[in-house]
């Protein structure tokens, strides 16, 4: 007995799209929410859900700002982008990518004005070739009118 196998075709109605983006712009209400929660009790007085919101916007405004390839921002486990113009890293010449990984909070406190760079500094532990340095005059990336 022979079985044959008949090629299928993918059937459109069956076909899994691509789930649009959410819209992660952040009001005003939610930024004022997030800068007394981050002053008050940190990150742990805040929503999940807010928390991500606020980081994917701050991150998809870090790119705006400083465009590029050369360093790779990564909020774990929200958001990710590439910023900073210049030479690439190749994968090929064995030259491993740069990049920065912050706590949540320590983006958001940066973001938003609550801490300077230079306070941050020691939270980051940057690497003395990376050139995440390059970064402290673009933060904050909102700031907060009092």
């Amino acid at each position: 007995m022979k079985i044959q196998m008949k090629p299928t075709k993918t059937n459109p109605t069956r076909t899994r799209k691509r789930p649009e983006a959410p819209d992660f712009f952040l009001t005003p209400s939610e930024f004022k929410t997030c800068v007394s929660g981050l002053e008050v009790g940190g990150i742990e007085s805040l929503s999940g859900s807010l928390v991500e919101k606020a980081v994917r916007f701050c991150v998809s405004l870090l790119g705006e700002k400083c465009p590029g390839e050369s360093l790779e921002i990564r909020v774990v486990p929200f958001a990710a982008c590439k910023v900073l113009k210049g030479s690439k890293p190749d994968p090929h010449n064995l030259v491993p990518p740069d990049f920065l990984e912050m706590d949540p909070e320590v983006f958001l406190e940066l973001s938003f004005g609550l801490k300077s760079w230079n306070e941050a500094e020691r939270d980051l532990n940057l690497s003395p070739l990376s050139r995440a340095a390059e970064l402290k005059p673009f933060f904050p990336l909102l700031s907060v009118e009092k």
